[in-house]
């Protein structure tokens, strides 16, 4: 029975010499997987530094590009608020052209009136002169022919005199076309300037957009390797939970075989207790 107990014992310390190098091979597996997880998380820590580098340069551009988006928004509203006024200035234009037309026409009008009243003018004298040469005794024709051309004269005066006050009105329109042209020329200069700023903060922005879009290129590339690397983490995480799931059946398994051990080395201490007993 002695021997019994022995080769049970035996075989006890065997499996559980066996379970405790299947056990250190858990062990020294999942120490390895621990060190490839911890060099996945160093790469993973150093592309999130990176990352992070990237994020904070692109919302550096991207401040940068809404600033250039708020002057450009600034100088197109300065734009329109010009060429409002240009647009007034222009329609007030158009209102003393057609003033002026209109008094040109009416000057033409009078100038015809005129003209024809020099003509009647003319012709009476003419006539007088005739009457005046051929009719010297013909006082009283010379008279009425006189009256004639003195009427002829007040209605040319006073056509004359019109024809002043049209052409009074006109200068005085044209003047005031001048002033709403020079009005006007001096609204477009301030809004050519306005576009050549819009223009020049569109350039800036354009710039700025370009760069933002570099910094995200960058940022997304700086994102796909810490997703690689995440990836390869958690595959390293997943090998040491299995690792350390053998470590564990390994580890209970030789737990019950030591406590198989110990029973059997109870067994065998209270047999060599009852032989000693036996043999005195």
């Amino acid at each position: 029975k002695t021997c019994r107990c022995l080769r049970g014992t035996r075989g006890c310390l065997k499996k559980t010499c066996r379970c405790l190098r299947d056990t250190r091979g858990c062990l020294r597996k999942t120490c390895r997987c621990l060190r490839g997880t911890r060099g996945c998380l160093r790469g993973t820590r150093g592309c999130l530094r990176g990352t992070r580098g990237c994020l904070s340069e692109t919302c550096r551009c991207l401040r940068d590009t809404r600033g250039c988006l708020s002057g450009t928004c600034r100088y197109l509203r300065d734009t329109c608020g010009c060429l409002k006024k240009t647009c007034r200035y222009l329609r007030d234009t158009r209102g003393c052209l057609s003033e002026t037309c209109r008094c040109l026409r009416d000057t033409r009008g009078c100038l015809k009136k005129t003209c024809r009243c020099l003509r009647d003018t003319r012709g009476c004298l003419r006539k007088t002169c005739r009457c005046l040469r051929g009719t010297r005794g013909c006082l009283s024709e010379t008279c009425r022919c006189l009256r004639d051309t003195r009427g002829c004269l007040s209605g040319t005066c006073r056509y004359l005199r019109d024809t002043c006050g049209c052409l009074k009105k006109t200068c005085r329109y044209l003047r005031d076309t001048r002033g709403c042209l020079s009005e006007t020329c001096r609204c477009l200069r301030d809004t050519r300037g306005c576009l050549k700023k819009t223009c020049r903060c569109l350039r800036d922005t354009h710039g700025c957009l370009k760069k933002t879009c570099r910094c995200l290129s960058e940022t997304r590339g700086c994102l796909s390797e810490t997703c690689r690397y995440l990836r390869d983490t958690r595959g390293c995480l997943k090998r040491t939970c299995r690792c350390l799931r053998d470590t564990r059946g390994c580890l209970k398994k030789t737990c019950r075989c030591l406590s198989e051990t110990f029973r059997c080395l109870k067994d065998l201490w209270c047999m060599l207790n009852y032989l000693l007993e036996r043999s005195q």
